[in-house]
């Protein structure tokens, strides 16, 4: 019989919120959304010309939720994943609206 030994790893990461675009496309480039760094480097630029940019502010799993949504259909993927930031950003704000003490 072999045995066997169970680490559980119960951390917890501070990870401030993403509000400026420069943040925002620093995690889309890490997270390779595109499969060349031209590819990414024009659809960040496509990205910043939607003007989504410096008004918006979302948490990093959102962002990763959001990622991974607009990966799902590559074609027009600048303006899906804007549409996908706009409903993330749209929520938090009625979510700090409904709760103003919990808004970090």
């Amino acid at each position: 019989m072999v045995g066997f030994s169970w680490t559980v790893i119960d951390a917890e990461a501070y990870v401030p919120q993403i509000y400026t675009f420069s943040a925002l496309a620093s995690v889309l480039q890490e997270v390779k959304l595109c499969p060349s760094e031209e590819k990414d480097r024009k659809f960040v630029a496509d990205l910043q010309a939607t003007g989504l940019g410096g008004q918006s502010r979302i948490g990093i799993k959102k962002l990763l939720s959001v990622v991974e949504t607009a990966r799902q259909e590559p074609a027009n993927l600048a303006q899906r994943l804007q549409r996908a930031l706009e409903a993330a950003v749209h929520e938090h704000r009625l979510q700090a609206k409904s709760n103003p003490e919990n808004e970090f």
